[in-house]
């Protein structure tokens, strides 16, 4: 029933004229009306979205399983929220975004966008619906990438590694093999942004503290790396999560603003998130966030296609369609499709993963559909399936297409030029 009232109203955002607000409970459906007069207005939404099942004499919704009914009731002379309805970066919230709706947002939907950032950290997330899809080597190539381009121009950055995988965190476990090993991690650092007792800024300050007491050297620049968590126990004892930053007070965009603020406060040039794989509320508030650098991973598996087209066409419901072309602020999903082999290229199903893909993300234009989605290409290498820690990840990536896809953004990022890639080439 609330999937029902939900859908047919766009997540509240577009109840019938003057029903202030629905609510769902396990023994009543409360209506909230302005008036009386608005009565008939609801009981004619209700016969349109249940049909039969509604029955207005007894003021009742029957279900057919057990036979069980459940009361309708009509509060009269609520008053009108002081603020519109804001769908949440939540699968369970987005996936009823009607994307034909005009609103002032500007998604052109019921989703009130966020704040650019005004001190320009670059946020990368690494995600995938199925686990085993190579997700967290992206993430490697992506962070020894940007490292070796730094160095090969003498250039110092600092960069901060979030293994935000409360499900498996992979990259954790790499680290366990370090010497000098962190002295917080992401779940400390939840808590402590959650259940500040004092100042924030003062708390961000204090954390980043800790954060800089394990550095890691490449070159001139320097790596931070933040853990899920220091010990199995705190591991398996969360009890603040990534999506409660998220539905705190005027927090829809909550989980991205605490990540920036961290990587302000340590120094951060560039911010790397791992997340957990599939459609659960860790991952949710970050891979929404069109602030953020996301990068999608997949494979050829046909769950993994038709999962990664599901997320890619709930990403398309709030994607920043207005500022796409004149604020780089706000960024696209980006797509790998990882171990990919010849034989597969040649495959016809290959050709149509790639219009699935494009189609999932395409936006309406001008009465026709666009999409801004980049998706690149990464080949198998055996031995990228064995790998035990960061060293091990590093000296198996460095020959692979994988690296040469995160070299050519790497690039990017710090700007290399056309003269400074042929200098670098008669110099290597």
């Amino acid at each position: 029933m609330r999937r029902t009232i939900c859908r047919e109203t766009s997540y509240g955002s577009n109840l019938p004229e003057g029903v202030v607000r629905i609510r769902c409970f396990s023994d009543a459906l409360e209506i909230g009306l302005l008036g009386e007069g608005n009565r008939e207005n609801a009981v004619q939404a209700l016969k349109t979205w249940f049909k039969d099942l509604y029955q207005e004499e007894q003021s009742i919704i029957h279900f057919t399983l057990g036979n069980a009914t459940l009361p309708v009731e009509f509060l009269l002379g609520e008053e009108r929220g002081t603020t519109d309805i804001s769908v949440r970066p939540f699968w369970k919230e987005v996936v009823y975004v009607d994307g034909d709706l005009e609103t002032e947002n500007v998604t052109g939907k019921p989703v009130k966008f966020p704040e650019p950032y005004i001190d320009k950290q670059n946020l990368i997330a690494f995600y995938s619906f199925k686990g085993g899809v190579g997700k967290t080597l992206n993430l490697a190539a992506h962070l020894f990438a940007l490292l070796d381009t730094a160095k090969e121009l003498n250039m110092s950055i600092t960069v901060l590694v979030i293994d935000a995988d409360l499900e498996s965190p992979g990259l954790t476990y790499w680290n366990i093999t370090e010497k000098l090993q962190p002295a917080v991690s992401f779940i400390d650092f939840l808590e402590s942004y959650h259940y500040s007792f004092i100042e924030r800024e003062q708390t961000l300050s204090l954390f980043a503290k800790e954060v800089n007491k394990s550095p890691k050297y490449e070159g001139k620049s320097t790596v931070y790396f933040l853990p899920a968590c220091l010990d199995d126990h705190q591991l398996l004892d969360t009890p603040i999560l990534p999506e409660q930053l998220v539905t705190s007070p005027n927090g829809a965009w909550g989980c991205g603003n605490a990540i920036h603020r961290l990587g302000k406060a340590v120094g951060a040039d560039y911010i790397f998130i791992d997340l957990s794989a599939g459609l659960n509320q860790i991952s949710s508030p970050i891979i929404f966030d069109p602030r953020i650098q996301r990068f999608l991973v997949t494979t050829m598996n046909s769950q993994s296609v038709r999962g990664t087209s599901l997320v890619l066409s709930q990403l398309g419901r709030v994607a920043p369609l207005k500022v796409r072309v004149d604020d780089e602020s706000y960024y696209d999903p980006s797509l790998i499709i990882n171990m990919l082999t010849p034989e597969l290229k040649l495959l016809p199903a290959f050709e149509d993963t790639l219009v699935q893909f494009q189609s999932a993300y395409s936006q309406p234009e001008n009465n026709l559909y666009s999409t801004s989605l980049d998706i690149q290409e990464t080949y198998f290498a055996q031995d990228l399936l064995y790998i035990n820690n960061w060293e091990d990840a590093r000296s198996k990536l460095s020959q692979t297409i994988l690296m040469k896809v995160a070299k050519e953004w790497a690039e990017k990022q710090l700007g290399v030029t056309t003269a400074q890639k042929a200098l670098s080439k008669l110099t290597s």
